[in-house]
């Protein structure tokens, strides 16, 4: 192999992650072409966002159903009244997903699951279940661009070689995009605003509903942490997945 191979390849990836930041922070991202590429790629977060709400509200017991909302942007997951005999159909599910993972080519992902599936079930024991419903809407963006990035970074899990750099810019622009919400969210009065106001409503937004769960957190306090947890995901899963890897 090239011995230089790596270092060109860091190059790219890091090329990528800047055009993607450009794309999320730029007010030239908003504008022209660049517009229609960053809508299309919100969007493409705005599905996993909506697809995060409705996989934990299902873990969790309620019937839940991702969707557009084309009337006012963004998305909505629906949810019915809470089933305890769902819970713990999903939770035996759970396990049974993880017993046969444990003997399949994925092994490596078995025991960072083990340990997600052991806090979902504490959770579900507490009222805070219905917090982290709606913690991971933008918590699932961030795993998703995470996951991503390590696909392109580590040319691994991919489907065609093809995809590797695709990969990059996209998780890179979930992750940046994720923080200029978050920063839009902390200091531009207007995006506050707007963000206030969504659905028609008041304080509909996720880290607004989460800071009135009792955590004695403002939204701003929400959005740091969102912030933090972002980055988190964007480092950690690749490193995650590069040490499981060697293993």
């Amino acid at each position: 192999m090239n011995d230089t191979a790596p270092l060109k390849n860091f190059w790219i990836g890091t090329a990528l992650c800047l055009a993607a930041a450009f794309l999320a922070f730029s007010e030239a991202g908003q504008t022209g072409m660049l517009a229609f590429l960053n809508h299309g790629l919100t969007y493409m977060g705005v599905f996993f966002h909506e697809i995060g709400h409705a996989v934990f509200g299902w873990f969790f017991g309620y019937v839940s159903m991702p969707t557009f909302d084309f009337q006012n942007g963004g998305g909505m997951a629906w949810h019915l009244d809470r089933s305890w005999p769902l819970q713990i159909i999903m939770g035996l599910a759970g396990a049974y997903g993880l017993y046969h993972l444990k003997n399949s080519d994925a092994v490596f992902f078995f025991w960072p699951l083990v340990i997600l599936y052991l806090l979902l079930v504490a959770v579900s024991l507490t009222r805070y279940h219905e917090a982290m419903i709606l913690f991971m809407g933008h918590g699932s963006e961030a795993i998703i661009g995470g996951f991503l990035l390590a696909r392109g970074f580590l040319n691994i899990l991919l489907t065609r070689p093809q995809e590797r750099w695709l990969n990059v810019f996209i998780g890179a622009f979930f992750i940046f995009n994720l923080e200029n919400f978050c920063w839009q969210l902390l200091y531009d009065a207007d995006f506050q605003a707007m963000y206030e106001a969504q659905k028609g409503s008041h304080g509909f937004g996720d880290l607004s509903r989460i800071a009135e769960f009792s955590f004695h957190w403002s939204q701003n306090g929400v959005a740091i942490f969102l912030m933090i947890y972002t980055v988190f995901m964007a480092v950690g899963i690749p490193l995650l997945l590069r040490y499981l890897k060697s293993l």
